[in-house]
């Protein structure tokens, strides 16, 4: 069993780039992996899309009896996910 570490880079806001996200979260959640990660150290900004694809991810982890964390996350994003209470429903560990 291994812990596997996405790091995107960049503001997450790109519908195209979003498929994509979105796949991999997908692929990733499939793995036999007891933890996934998700290092936010570089993104400022999330959209409604990939906060979706999140939490998803973080219910499907949850049913596999899989753990998902969001890490370094910035104190701007911090707020919105905050405001979300989504820091009331999964780890999210501030940058």
């Amino acid at each position: 069993m291994f812990e596997v570490i996405i790091r995107p880079r960049g503001d997450l806001i790109d519908f195209q780039a979003w498929e994509n996200f979105a796949e991999v979260l997908s692929r990733v959640v499939n793995l036999d992996c007891p933890r996934i990660a998700i290092d936010l150290a570089e993104v400022n900004r999330v959209s409604s899309n990939y906060i979706g694809s999140i939490i998803s991810t973080y219910k499907t982890a949850e049913d596999q009896g899989r753990k998902m964390i969001l890490v370094n996350v910035q104190p701007k994003l911090y707020e919105l996910l905050e405001m979300l209470k989504l820091t009331e429903m999964m780890t999210v560990v501030r940058a």
